[in-house]
């Protein structure tokens, strides 16, 4: 029979517990995934209705400082950009109705897919319609931050 020398033992050990906390980490992931998407979703909601009340502060919020949005003609606009355009006017949401949405989370980054119906302008323009939509947050200091959107005009077959 051969003898195991205590280092063996000990790097066997240190990794047995190392084990154990990554199968508890991802167990308390798992546990937390239905908190978690639905504190995602309440924040979409609380986007759409921040759009149409022109509640830039609230944006401000949800927003994180990186945050830009490739728009459906294929601009990226950054989040500084979207909130001149709500206080000046020039886009301006009569209302958004949130549709289903799909919430995937991996570890402190979550992408949300949805869709949206909106009655909107921009620049004096009709952009109402169907959207699509992919939203990527990220957890900074214990909070929820868009840093990434993705919107789709749906159009007919």
């Amino acid at each position: 029979m051969r003898k195991i020398n205590l280092t063996t033992l000990i790097i066997i050990l240190a990794l047995a517990i190392i084990g154990q906390s990554y199968a508890k980490s991802d167990k308390d992931r798992d546990h937390d995934d239905g908190k978690t998407q639905q504190t995602l979703i309440k924040i979409e909601h609380e986007w759409v209705d921040a759009l149409a009340k022109k509640a830039t502060d609230k944006l401000d919020h949800i927003l994180g400082n990186d945050w830009s949005m490739v728009t459906p003609t294929g601009k990226i606009v950054s989040k500084s950009e979207a909130l001149a355009d709500l206080k000046s006017g020039a886009a301006h949401y009569d209302s958004v109705t949130l549709g289903d949405m799909n919430v995937h989370i991996y570890g402190n980054t979550a992408v949300v897919r949805g869709s949206s119906e909106e009655n909107s302008q921009y620049n004096g323009r009709d952009t109402s319609g169907h959207y699509v939509f992919n939203d990527v947050f990220v957890k900074r200091d214990g909070h929820w931050k868009a840093v990434s959107t993705q919107l789709t005009r749906v159009t007919g077959d």
